[in-house]
């Protein structure tokens, strides 16, 4: 069985390491930033309602260093796997804004900023099929108790997606 590098998914088989390894290191150090970024999207998001252009620019930014990382360590390997996140990303992209566009059609409203479909955009360039499918479910479980806060507590129809988004996608990283 070909073993899978770091660049692909992070709950994907790895290989056994040493806690001194580099190509360790650069795993840790990529997905603490990736971290430290949806951390920062969740506050931003739930302070202005935004999700700035420049934390998911930072998101693709890292998602290539791993693709860096991974043609050094894995060779052309990392290209495939790389292809795979790409359609991955786009499955769910196009899927969130086919959905988007239906419920802005139901309700005359937008039911989902594009701040949000940028966010999953970037996010799902980590993640495989399966991870990015429960991302996206807890990250509308956690949309469910966010909504039920703003309808109850502050007499708003509207809440902030991000927060749940970050959420999903660093419980499932």
């Amino acid at each position: 069985m070909r073993r899978l590098p770091f660049c692909f998914a992070a709950g994907a088989e790895r290989n056994k390491m040493s806690a001194s390894s580099p190509y360790e290191l650069a795993n840790l150090l990529v997905n603490g930033g990736v971290a430290i970024i949806l951390i920062a999207v969740a506050f931003i998001d739930w302070q202005t309602r935004r999700i700035p252009n420049v934390l998911v620019l930072g998101l693709i930014a890292l998602r290539l260093v791993m693709l860096g990382i991974g043609l050094f360590t894995e060779g052309v390997y990392a290209l495939h796997l790389f292809g795979r996140s790409i359609l991955v990303s786009l499955a769910f992209t196009t899927g969130v804004l086919v959905a988007r566009a239906l419920a802005g059609r139901f309700t005359h409203t937008d039911a989902l900023g594009l701040g949000d479909v940028k966010l999953i955009a970037a996010c799902c360039l980590f993640l495989s099929f399966d991870q990015a499918l429960a991302a996206l479910f807890v990250a509308s479980f956690a949309a469910l108790i966010l909504a039920a806060y703003f309808r109850i507590c502050r007499q708003d129809n509207t809440f902030p997606f991000g927060p749940a988004l970050s959420l999903g996608f660093l419980i499932t990283l």
